[in-house]
């Protein structure tokens, strides 16, 4: 029945259900943004696995660039440069005669070479190498002989030329005689040489003496460093000790003395003594070639042949060699020497003069 205006509807109570079943699950929503991160945590405990093997080694760099050479500087800057002496060619103001150079100063090389034939005269001064020196020639300073007696007596060898007062040179033979004692040969104060050899007598006329020799410098040391500042410097060190000497005073060492003159006859001369040899030095850090570095006496001259006694020789000077080529005392393919000289011959009715004494070698390795 339709209710009127102003009526009520009366609906019966309708029971209530119960709740329905879950629903599926929708999809997942996009992620959200990363929170911030969190502390770092402690450290865990080391794992008692055992150290692994080493690995192989790695390969070989290249080699670094070679470094300076080093140079002992008592073989000089080798300022002078390397330079070969021909014996034609003018090195270092020296002008050759016949092969043979002069020496007017200390030289200062590098590599360089002195070809076959060639002499250098070192006349006191000294040769430094700060490379290889080759030396196929000769490097000496020796005295001069004596001349041969004629009609009247030889005259005598001079004594090698040296520098300073006296000097580190040798000193000069004694003068051939005819019928009068003959001249005896200079004598040294100080010296590291050895002495010249008497002169022969002639028919009539005596032989003189040679030269006396002095306080010698070096001793029982000459071979090891010790001898290297005086065999350097041509100067004693206890040079005071020795300048007080007879109230003499001197600034080098002298080499060999001059051997006397030999005696003759009238108008029959003896021959003059040679002169004594004087100091040759070289210091080259390292030697090459076969050459010859001497300080020889010169040789006696001979006696008139009809009777003139000979000249004697001169005292051989003194050589000084310092090299790292050095060993026991020598220098392979070099012939250092320091003889005193042959004595001149004698004419019927004379004698022949005597050898000059040994001087002194020097063969240092630095």
């Amino acid at each position: 029945m339709t209710p009127g205006i102003g009526e009520s509807i009366q609906i019966a109570g309708i029971a209530g259900g119960g709740q329905g079943a879950t629903g599926p699950t929708g999809p997942t929503g996009p992620a959200g943004a990363t929170g911030p991160t969190g502390p770092t945590g402690v450290t865990g405990a080391t794992g008692a696995g055992t150290t692994g093997a080493t690995g192989p080694t790695g390969s070989t760099g290249p080699t670094g660039p070679t470094g300076p050479t080093y140079v002992n500087g008592i073989y000089g800057d080798g300022s002078d440069g390397a330079q070969t002496f021909d014996g034609s060619t003018t090195i270092l103001g020296m002008v050759p005669a016949s092969n043979v150079y002069t020496m007017t100063r200390d030289i200062y090389l590098a590599s360089s070479t002195i070809n076959n034939g060639v002499t250098i005269k070192q006349v006191g001064y000294k040769i430094f190498c700060n490379g290889t020196l080759t030396n196929n020639g000769t490097i000496h300073n020796n005295g001069a002989s004596g001349a041969a007696g004629t009609t009247s007596g030889g005259a005598a060898g001079s004594g090698a030329t040296g520098l300073g007062r006296p000097t580190a040179g040798g000193t000069n033979g004694g003068a051939g005689s005819t019928t009068t004692t003959a001249a005896t040969g200079a004598a040294a104060f100080v010296t590291a040489g050895g002495a010249g050899g008497h002169g022969g007598a002639g028919l009539t006329g005596a032989g003189g003496a040679g030269g006396v020799t002095g306080s010698t410098i070096f001793g029982t040391y000459i071979t090891s460093m010790r001898a290297l500042p005086e065999a350097i410097t041509f100067t004693p060190i206890n040079m005071w000790t020795y300048s007080n000497l007879a109230g003499a005073t001197f600034s080098y060492i002298s080499g060999g003395t001059g051997g006397g003159g030999g005696g003759g006859a009238t108008s029959l001369g003896g021959g003059g003594g040679g002169g004594g040899a004087g100091a040759a030095c070289v210091a080259a850090y390292i030697f090459a070639g076969t050459g010859t570095i001497e300080a020889n006496g010169g040789a006696g001259g001979n006696g008139n042949a009809t009777s003139g006694g000979g000249g004697g020789g001169g005292g051989g000077g003194w050589v000084v060699v310092v090299s790292t080529s050095a060993s026991g005392g020598a220098i392979s393919g070099q012939t250092i020497i320091a003889s005193g000289g042959v004595p001149g011959t004698a004419g019927t009715g004379g004698t022949a003069g005597s050898t000059g004494a040994t001087g002194v070698v020097i063969v240092l390795a630095a």
